[in-house]
């Protein structure tokens, strides 16, 4: 059976990681990151029934918090997509190159 401290220390940070990435906080999330995974694997392996219905509401947040930081990924990935084909516009309008390789001023 686990500690309620520990039990409750995940979830509480659990619930905060959410709600941290579902706001954009990424300050936030990685300050709680390493004491998230503290209180996660401070989990024993034995549990009582209550304790295994509290596990379930954490790894409810815990799939919840996965689909956060998809999200976030996802979102990110269409701004710096977003910024390149940007990059190239302007590049193609200026005919400087468009490579990051190329040298954009010589000499």
């Amino acid at each position: 059976m686990t500690t309620p401290d520990s039990l409750s220390t995940a979830l509480v940070l659990a619930a905060a990681q959410v709600s941290s990435l579902a706001a954009g906080d990424i300050d936030a999330y990685l300050g709680d990151l390493d004491a998230y995974e503290a209180a996660c694997t401070s989990l024993p392996g034995e549990l009582s029934a209550a304790d295994s219905e509290r596990l379930n509401e954490l790894i409810e947040l815990d799939a919840r918090l996965a689909a956060e930081i998809r999200r976030s990924r996802d979102e990110l990935g269409q701004q710096i997509a977003c910024l390149q084909q940007g990059r190239m516009a302007t590049a193609a309008y200026l005919g400087a190159p468009t490579s990051r390789r190329e040298p954009i001023f010589e000499g």
